[in-house]
């Protein structure tokens, strides 16, 4: 699925407006969505029809770091389904991962963990200085001190 820079614009401002959103397939009006938004204090209301039908809902309570994510893309591609987005570029071959599920990201971080002992890895890769700044700028975008 591809969203318009329109639609990148829309959530924009809604991310100004909450920086939670959730998308239901049940919001769809004529192969369009409709997206809603209100300010913590109620006191602002804003509902934006995009041309884009989704098919699965999409969660986040994090909308301002997601379109920062979507950002390092220069032509983003959305793979929607039941807790993460895969975001992917044909162009430069980058694919990000997305979590929106609490409980799957608790699992996902649970089943990272390194062994006690270190396993024999052997491996080989080749990584550009293009990429290699790529990663960089998305690492300090999303605050991942993990990276150096």
């Amino acid at each position: 699925m591809k969203l318009s820079k329109e639609t990148l614009a829309a959530l924009k401002y809604l991310a100004t407006v909450n920086s939670s959103i959730m998308i239901k397939p049940e919001n769809v009006e004529d192969e369009s969505t409709r997206l809603f938004s209100r300010s913590e204090t109620h006191a602002l209301l804003a509902t934006i029809l995009i041309s884009e039908k989704f098919d699965k809902p999409f969660i986040t309570t994090d909308l301002p770091r997601f379109l920062s994510i979507v950002s390092l893309f220069e032509d983003p591609g959305f793979d929607f389904s039941e807790d993460m987005v895969t975001i992917t570029d044909t162009a430069s071959k980058q694919k990000m991962v997305f979590y929106y599920s609490p409980l799957h990201l608790v699992e996902k971080v649970q089943s990272n963990k390194l062994p006690k002992e270190q396993p024999n890895i052997a491996m080989s890769f080749s990584l550009s200085k293009d990429n290699l700044e790529k990663i960089k700028k998305a690492s300090d975008m999303l605050g991942c001190d993990d990276i150096v």
